[in-house]
């Protein structure tokens, strides 16, 4: 959670150059969130959801 920046709406942006680094995450939501579910990681499960919801 540290890694995510307070504005990563705009940071993270689609039509900003960070739009990549967005596609990267939302391509791979699902393998992200089996990671998270393996281990039991509530928190990184919430904010996953809540990126992918507002974001991709």
């Amino acid at each position: 959670m540290t890694f995510i920046p307070d504005d990563y709406k705009t940071f993270f942006s689609k039509n900003g150059d960070n739009k990549d680094i967005l596609y990267h995450i939302c391509a791979n939501v699902f393998y992200i969130s089996d990671l998270f579910d393996e281990y039991e990681y509530e928190k990184g499960i919430k904010i996953l959801e809540q990126a992918e919801l507002e974001c991709c």
